[in-house]
């Protein structure tokens, strides 16, 4: 009885040759060791891939062209960086900002939107919308002049880009003490605006605390998925 070379079928039913599944797999594995290898070395595409909160500057309508991260380190960019959402020339955006440190520049990957909340009084607390978010992250920037937030609001689309929602940030109460610090409290408000919540998309927003004396406490209230959460950080 003749024998037959050894097949493998696809779901269309197709015999493809077990050896070129073989081949197949060879060469991936090939290729991934050779990619992790350049990576390790620091010679691969994203060795020198750097993400800093930053204040960036338009030079025109959507494009970038200078940095000055939050560590105090001011970046020419170049090329010129893209943000489709900066749509003011000659201003200075809040971003989170992905690029690769090259000599004398920085060669621009990606520039994400950080939403700037300036805490507003307000009589009507009863008025606010206080929708439930993901709380991921609540850190002070390396120069302690922002409170920034890691967000995650339930979305009707994939992409995030429903256009509804909005969030913002309330003073509730501000106490002054004798040796000049504050106690400040905060409330994040957020508002579903009836969007569906099917996916979820991660925002990043900040605070500025430059109007707070140093050593001031804030007390941040957000109500999330699973209750509400107090953090407490000291500038």
């Amino acid at each position: 009885m003749p024998t037959l070379p050894l097949t493998s079928f696809t779901r269309s039913g197709r015999a493809v040759p077990v050896h070129r599944w073989l081949l197949s797999a060879v060469l991936l594995l090939c290729f991934a060791s050779c990619n992790t290898e350049s990576y390790e070395s620091g010679d691969g595409k994203y060795s020198y891939l750097r993400a800093d909160f930053s204040w960036v500057h338009t030079v025109s309508e959507q494009r970038v062209d200078y940095a000055i991260t939050d560590g105090g380190d001011s970046l020419v960019l170049s090329p010129q960086g893209v943000a489709s959402w900066a749509t003011k020339a000659d201003t200075l955006y809040r971003a989170l900002f992905y690029y690769n440190k090259v000599e004398g520049a920085a060669e621009p990957v990606l520039l994400d939107r950080v939403y700037c909340l300036n805490p507003q009084t307000t009589t009507r607390p009863d008025t606010l919308s206080v929708d439930p978010v993901h709380l991921q992250s609540v850190w002070l920037s390396k120069n302690n002049t922002f409170l920034n937030l890691g967000l995650l609001l339930k979305t009707g689309t994939q992409s995030g880009n429903d256009h509804l929602q909005s969030i913002g940030m309330v003073c509730d109460s501000l106490s002054s003490h004798a040796d000049g610090t504050e106690d400040v409290y905060l409330t994040l408000t957020h508002s579903q605006n009836g969007a569906p919540e099917y996916y979820h998309t991660r925002i990043y927003a900040s605070i500025s605390l430059k109007s707070y004396p140093k050593g001031s406490r804030i007390h941040l209230l957000v109500h999330t998925y699973d209750g509400n959460v107090t953090k407490i950080l000291a500038k």
